[in-house]
């Protein structure tokens, strides 16, 4: 008897590192084939808020296959389709901290298609309005899917304003 349960919790450990493996092989592919690019919009948001701009992330697949990313799903009128991707926003404090991240209160999860070449907005914030202040060094982190094990795309780091960054990984050495 006491061999049966040795036997069974054997398989049963072999069977969650071979979902392990398999589920670490395949986001670190995924992650390969996406990339999170900043890019800043014009001077008109300054003209809505004093100091802010808008940043936008866009999460484009450079991959050959088609892959999917989970968006909550809202009635649209707040903000264009009304999905909302897991974006966080990081600041640079001598290593990486989360400084805001998307609420996951909605439940009403949907599947997006990313198709290969195409690219998605999944992070606008107006900075440093919406979070953070003029001269961090910040960057935006995206996950595939809301509250399941996914796979982490990151943005090259950027600093909010017009000001260079004085330290970190945007500016002069530590």
């Amino acid at each position: 008897m006491r061999m049966k349960y040795s036997v069974m919790a054997a398989g049963g450990m072999f069977s969650f590192v071979v979902l392990l493996v398999a589920v670490g092989w395949s986001q670190h592919r995924t992650s390969e084939r996406l990339a999170l690019e900043v890019r800043e919009t014009g001077d008109k948001t300054k003209e809505i808020i004093p100091g802010s701009r808008l940043y936008v992330g866009e999460l484009s697949n450079k991959g050959g296959e088609t892959l999917k990313l989970e968006a909550i799903q809202t009635s649209g009128e707040y903000q264009g389709t009304g999905q909302f991707f897991k974006c966080d926003l990081q600041v640079w404090k001598g290593k990486w901290l989360r400084l805001w991240s998307a609420d996951d209160r909605s439940r009403l999860f949907v599947d997006i298609e990313l198709k290969p070449g195409d690219h998605r907005e999944v992070c606008t914030m107006l900075l440093p309005n919406d979070a953070g202040s003029v001269g961090q060094c910040v960057r935006f982190r995206v996950k595939t899917r809301w509250d399941r094990p996914s796979t982490t795309v990151l943005s090259q780091p950027f600093v909010i304003g017009d000001v260079p960054a004085k330290a970190g990984p945007c500016g002069a050495a530590e």
